[in-house]
């Protein structure tokens, strides 16, 4: 069942996604009802670092949170709390806690959502190399890969 194995263990695959600025959830649920599955996560960021490392502007975070559902569509709840995750070489390990009424209830699912942020600079700014006015609406691409920890 597992999509990936490693030697911290078994891991699912929830999706790949390249976030844009709307909330955009991974196609699978995370799994986890009735034990431990689903509280550790695997993040691997796909760019090219090159690129990223030579340019200020562009650059972007992604917003990582949860939301939970049940299959009637009666209830739909997002959580609050969000992970900033920034592009990275070095693939990510979190553990992320779930609300135990929420993790224990096999008619609530649990899915991961992730929208980008922009914090490199657009727009026109002075070049401090050459001390020329440059405008760059330049967003550079990146995408993130989520894998939940099977136990």
């Amino acid at each position: 069942m597992a999509d990936y194995t490693d030697s911290y263990g078994s891991w699912i695959d929830l999706g790949r996604i390249a976030p844009n600025y709307n909330w955009q959830q991974f196609p699978r649920d995370v799994g986890g009802y009735g034990g431990r599955d689903g509280l550790t996560f695997r993040f691997v960021f796909h760019y090219n670092q090159a690129e990223w490392n030579a340019n200020l502007q562009g650059r972007s975070y992604g917003l990582f949170t949860f939301s939970y559902l049940d299959d009637s569509g009666n209830f739909n709840y997002a959580d609050q709390k969000t992970i900033k995750l920034y592009p990275q070489p070095q693939h990510l390990l979190l553990e992320q806690q779930t609300f135990a009424e929420f993790y224990s209830n096999p008619y609530i699912r649990r899915r991961c959502q992730i929208k980008r942020v922009d914090y490199g600079r657009t727009g026109k700014y002075i070049d401090i190399n050459t001390g020329k006015a440059v405008y760059s609406n330049q967003r550079l691409p990146w995408e993130l890969q989520v894998y939940y920890l099977i136990i």
